[in-house]
């Protein structure tokens, strides 16, 4: 009786040890794949960290590089796309910037940042009508961004009107009342409908806001010369020169350099026809200053 016994329980000692076993193989298995779902999503992290890395350095082709891996790695990762899109709209490849903010779209419909950004992006390949559309459809979904009344305001001015542009940058600047650049935008405006007063109270508002707002300190400029006050003007274009950025403003450069030659040329020839009224806001009119 005791043999029986005891050959039971070795029995069931095996099948203990035998259970146990398959248990434990069982719990690394599960345990391996984990592992390698969190390797993977840690490459893409990654790239997607250093693309942000290299944009703070201004490294923009090393940024496109490896975001476009993390991409590679995780194909619906929407702030890799997204930023991306960011990169190549800095690189003025606005084709390859709407394509990753439309796939971006695809990811997440009801995003009013993204349609800002591809509305930005075709407005600078003058696709007016198809900026428009995104901009309103990020006012739709999100009336309070005064980005987007800015933007589809200038985009108004370009198409030659001049009231619905008054419209959404007097929106713009109610909803954001330190909103430096729409101040300056809606100022480019009231020049063109010869409302200089208005014109000069709101490029001063914008320098009051933003200092360093060189398309600010080169209209007020043109205000100041229009007025007579050339040395004024002058002080106000060396400023526009000195805040103006070489890589994003050449033709701000350019025209503030050909502002002072003439304020230049009108003391060197007294005598000299001045620019009448009349020209002075032909310049503004139909214009997109920015």
């Amino acid at each position: 009786m005791a043999v029986n016994n005891r050959s039971t329980s070795q029995k069931i000692f095996v099948i203990i040890i035998f259970v146990a076993l398959i248990a434990t193989v069982v719990m690394f298995s599960r345990s391996k794949k984990p592992e390698v779902a969190k390797k993977s999503i840690s490459d893409s992290e990654r790239q997607y960290q250093l693309g942000r890395a290299q944009i703070s350095k201004q490294d923009f082709l090393g940024a496109q590089e490896s975001l476009t891996k993390a991409i590679e790695l995780e194909p619906n990762l929407k702030a890799a796309i997204e930023l991306r899109g960011d990169v190549y709209t800095e690189m003025k490849q606005y084709d390859a910037a709407i394509s990753d903010y439309t796939r971006a779209l695809e990811l997440d419909a009801k995003s009013v940042k993204l349609y800002v950004k591809r509305g930005i992006a075709y407005r600078q390949k003058r696709e007016n009508f198809k900026a428009i559309r995104d901009l309103s459809m990020a006012i739709e979904l999100d009336d309070t961004r005064a980005e987007a009344y800015n933007n589809r305001a200038g985009l108004y001015f370009r198409m030659q009107n001049r009231d619905g542009a008054l419209d959404d940058f007097d929106k713009a600047i109610e909803l954001l009342p330190t909103y430096a650049k729409a101040y300056n935008n809606r100022g480019v405006v009231h020049a063109a409908n010869r409302d200089i007063d208005k014109a000069s109270a709101d490029f001063a508002k914008a320098l009051e806001l933003d200092p360093e707002l060189a398309s600010a300190y080169f209209h007020m400029a043109k205000v100041l010369r229009f007025r007579g006050e050339k040395l004024e003007a002058h002080r106000y274009l060396n400023n526009a020169l000195r805040y103006a950025s070489p890589e994003k403003e050449q033709a701000l450069i350019q025209m503030a350099e050909q502002e002072i030659d003439k304020i230049k040329s009108e003391e060197e020839n007294p005598t000299e026809k001045k620019e009448s009224g009349e020209e002075w806001y032909k310049e503004y009119k139909g214009s997109n200053k920015k």
